[in-house]
């Protein structure tokens, strides 16, 4: 299974496509805590297109065995587009049944997704993380490409080791199918399949993450770069800010930069769990 999923990570294609569908990445530093909460903010703006977003995000995170962890999210979009709706720059994506609210601003809630990560020993790479993601289609075309209707399915992995004493280093490829929308709203070039790629450098000691992420499909790239700060709050939780710049073609990107505040809490440890201990 671990073979056939990494296979399946480098060798899938990609469709083609003019836009595609914004996909949250898969939380792998938020799955190190073991089990807990997140909740998070995050506003975007983009001069050129004069797109503002503002996300409010929940995600939930359950260790249930040593090896893996089963995740959750969600975020409530508000989504202004300036004058300058997703037709206007993208008008090739309209289906036959399109009813796109005319208002400048809508809301509504994202695509739910779920997942489970494990850690796994590979042959070559040795201890690494692999995920499986879906994507479920209760949202609306209405919110896209920041969400919609549509169901997806991605498998990623993760490679973690040290540079130095106090530097790390995180590599992540990833590949999601995105399959058609529920509904006629859009074509299905508005639905390409994805392949995705980031590195991170971290000083665990500073709290400092500095990474890219660039996603893929034929003819269309995100490019990400991020400057993250993480506060630890006590035993139980944990404070990060980051700052996201995209560095894409300003006619194909979702926003020009970026800003997200999120609260981790970690699940305190039971009180069997804590008698065990005691035992011992």
């Amino acid at each position: 299974m671990k073979k056939i999923a990494f296979i399946l990570i480098l060798l899938l294609p990609t469709l083609v496509s003019s836009q595609h569908l914004l996909s949250e990445p898969v939380p792998w530093q938020f799955s190190e805590i073991g089990q807990g909460y997140q909740l998070s903010i995050d506003s975007s703006d983009d001069t050129h297109s004069e797109w503002q977003t503002v996300r409010f995000g929940l995600a939930g995170l359950r260790k249930i065995s040593e090896t893996s962890r089963l995740f959750f999210g969600l975020h409530h979009i508000s989504f202004s587009d300036g004058g300058n709706s997703v037709l206007d720059r993208w008008p090739d994506l309209l289906g036959d049944d399109a009813s796109f609210p005319g208002e400048s601003r809508t809301t509504g809630w994202s695509r739910p997704y779920f997942g489970m990560i494990s850690d796994n020993n590979l042959p070559l790479l040795g201890e690494s993380k692999l995920c499986v993601k879906m994507g479920t289609p209760f949202s609306s075309a209405s919110l896209y490409p920041f969400s919609s209707r549509s169901i997806s399915a991605g498998f990623y992995l993760y490679k973690r080791w040290s540079v130095i004493s106090a530097v790390e280093a995180v590599a992540a490829t990833g590949h999601e199918m995105v399959f058609d929308a529920v509904g006629d709203e859009l074509f299905e070039d508005a639905y390409p399949s994805t392949n995705s790629v980031s590195l991170d450098m971290i000083l665990p000691g500073l709290g400092i993450d500095l990474g890219w992420r660039g996603v893929f499909a034929d003819g269309n790239q995100s490019s990400i770069a991020q400057l993250g700060y993480n506060i630890p709050v006590g035993e139980t939780g944990s404070v990060s800010l980051s700052v996201e710049r995209e560095l894409a073609d300003e006619s194909v990107r979702l926003f020009g930069t970026r800003i997200k505040l999120a609260l981790t809490l970690f699940a305190p440890v039971q009180k069997d769990q804590e008698e065990e201990l005691d035992e011992e």
